[in-house]
């Protein structure tokens, strides 16, 4: 077999050797370490490699950029010259032999992209779990001869870049942010991976970190509460008008004396003799300040083994109560049970209108009407109506917001309790009866 053979043979595997090596590169970055580790409990030692490898990406990035380095850089060295050689006495005839290298060139690139880079690359971005379970051991045996090599690349690589002051360390550990989980839910339920109501389940629970206990708390105008000396039968009845199983209990009719927390069972052991008074029985009340988060909220629930939470301000005052019900409302959408006759916090009626309750939030209203994005900053309607009239509003006055026209409906003392969306307005004026 000629010299010239050999080059043709080795031109093919050193094509072959590109391809392996940029289809391993694109299998450890685009394959995903948690499934590699649900595959490797499964009792895949490949996939447990594989996920091993993805935590250290420096190295194996080094070593195969490297490897394919070496692969071009051999495949210009034999198959170009051998091309040309074969290209020349066609071409000598037409006066056009000086083309010949030009022309091997374009070959060798031709079919080193097309054949050592795209061809693997679609390949193994289909499936890059399957695909990264499948190179990692042949992976591990070549790098391993060239690793002293990649070690001094690596090393060498990482001197330059943090020179100009980029952590290397973070490469190996990857975080995808809450943005990129977003948006990662919204192409998943665009393909049909998750269920429309599964979908904004997660969105729900995904910006959980971004609602705070003052945007979900129920106000302090609207807080049940009786005073430390009642008596159990007046607690029951109060309890029973108002369909709660907990009361706030207070000194002197002040929410900003809280004494405790009052439980129907508890006031039952009192009414039955078992107890010497409310004021006995009464639970310790837990304080949060407005500005925690929801995520937060949930694991001092957790911690304080309660379901209720007081939203005390800087001073002292008390702003708000949150519930447990609140935050699951906030997640799943408003859960009615069959003591509860309050109308729902928002809904349509025959002639079109939505009609909401004042503390509706603007994204609960445009999740309500399907819209993508929200323009209007997150506040309750009864907010920016307040804020738009800048005095205290009555029934019949109406705002014009990007969304539409928001109309006070009712009122209780000078709080506003429902409002109707009745039609779009591209421009925001007020309007007052």
């Amino acid at each position: 077999m000629d010299s010239d053979a050999w080059r043709w043979i080795a031109g093919g595997v050193l094509i072959l050797a590109n391809a392996f090596f940029v289809a391993a590169e694109y299998a450890l970055v685009g394959a995903r370490p948690n499934r590699l580790r649900a595959a490797a409990r499964k009792g895949s030692r490949a996939a447990g490699a594989a996920a091993k490898a993805t935590e250290n990406m420096s190295r194996y990035v080094a070593g195969v950029q490297l490897a394919i380095t070496m692969a071009g850089i051999g495949l210009g060295w034999t198959a170009e010259s051998t091309i040309a050689n074969a290209l020349e006495p066609m071409l000598s005839g037409l006066g056009l032999h000086v083309v010949a290298g030009i022309l091997a060139f374009l070959i060798v690139t031709f079919l080193l992209v097309v054949l050592g880079e795209l061809v693997p690359k679609y390949v193994t971005l289909r499936d890059a779990e399957r695909s990264a379970v499948f190179v990692i051991y042949p992976l591990n045996v070549l790098l391993a001869v060239l690793r002293p090599f990649s070690w001094l690349l690596e090393g060498a690589g990482a001197l330059v870049v943090r020179a100009f002051g980029i952590d290397t360390r973070k490469i190996d550990k990857p975080v995808i942010a809450r943005e990129e989980l977003a948006d990662i839910l919204k192409e998943s339920t665009d393909a049909g991976t998750f269920g429309e109501s599964h979908a904004k389940l997660l969105a729900k629970t995904l910006a959980l970190t971004d609602l705070q206990a003052d945007d979900v708390m129920i106000p302090r105008v609207d807080i049940s509460f009786v005073e430390a000396d009642i008596s159990a039968e007046e607690a029951l009845q109060v309890m029973a008008k108002q369909t709660h199983t907990r009361l706030v209990v207070v000194e002197d009719g002040d929410l900003d004396e809280i004494v405790g927390i009052l439980h129907v069972q508890d006031a039952l052991k009192v009414f039955a003799g078992l107890a010497p008074s409310i004021r006995s029985v009464v639970r310790p009340a837990v304080f949060v300040p407005p500005n925690l988060s929801l995520e937060r909220l949930v694991e001092r629930m957790q911690a304080e083994k309660t379901q209720l939470l007081v939203i005390r301000d800087e001073h002292g005052g008390t702003e708000g109560l949150l519930t447990l019900e609140d935050i699951v409302e906030e997640m799943f959408g408003e859960l009615d049970d069959q003591v509860e006759h309050a109308q729902p916090r928002i809904g349509r009626r025959p002639d079109g209108r939505v009609v909401m309750r004042g503390d509706v939030r603007t994204d609960e209203l445009c999740e309500f009407l399907g819209l993508d994005e929200c323009p209007l900053e997150r506040e309750a309607v009864a907010t920016i109506i307040v804020e738009s009239l800048k005095r205290i509003p009555r029934p019949g006055d109406s705002v014009d917001t990007a969304i539409g026209r928001l109309r006070v409906e009712n009122m209780a003392r000078q709080r506003i309790t429902r409002v109707a969306l009745i039609e779009a307005r591209k421009q925001t004026r007020v309007e007052a009866n």
